[in-house]
């Protein structure tokens, strides 16, 4: 009594272990313009893009972001339109673990002196050193932006004096503004107090 195979059978158990082997081991691919609700791991999230995104929206959670990052194919526009627009980041599931999410040190991030914080007690008139600026802007009345002028210069020393220079009417500008403000309020609390 023996049996032979027949070839539809063989092909039929080639194709059963085809797609049973496909099916478990191989993570079905995403079309392109649709989301994926399986996430492709953690070694696929760049964390420099979760490091933007948490500056730009310190509010939201970190772990959230990768996990939105990585169900979107790691597109940072994507994830920010989403934020914007008031809609809620998803709970990443428990299983999610994404790699090390510290948050980068305020320190390590600071690119240049424009960005750097102020040490304690020191304002901008001290750290640009416009002191005495601040005695003849005071003394005249130059209207706000009177003296910027508005081309591009041609070398580029000339456009670090232009840029100097712009900066330093805008501190002093400011400065001005703010104490003309405080001025106005000390006057309102003088007459509400008679």
């Amino acid at each position: 009594m023996s049996e032979t195979v027949s070839l539809p059978s063989i092909l039929i158990a080639v194709a059963i272990i085809y797609f049973g082997v496909r099916y478990f081991f191989l993570a079905p691919a995403a079309p392109s313009g649709r989301r994926s609700n399986v996430f492709p791991g953690a070694r696929h999230i760049d964390i420099e893009k979760v490091n933007q995104i948490s500056q730009m929206f310190p509010q939201v959670d970190r772990r959230a972001i990768a996990w939105e990052l990585s169900r979107n194919g790691s597109s940072v526009p994507a994830t920010t339109e989403r934020i914007l627009s008031g809609r809620p980041l998803d709970t990443p599931p428990p299983s999610f673990h994404p790699p090390n999410l510290t948050p980068v040190s305020s320190s390590s991030s600071v690119r240049g002196p424009s960005t750097a914080t102020l040490p304690k007690g020191q304002d901008l008139i001290s750290r640009y050193n416009l002191t005495s600026k601040l005695k003849t802007i005071e003394d005249e009345a130059v209207p706000e932006g009177a003296t910027i002028s508005k081309g591009w210069a041609a070398t580029k020393s000339e456009r670090a004096a232009l840029f100097t220079k712009r900066r330093e009417e805008m501190i002093l500008n400011a400065r001005k503004r703010m104490e003309d403000a405080a001025r106005r309020e000390a006057k309102g609390k003088g007459k509400a107090s008679e």
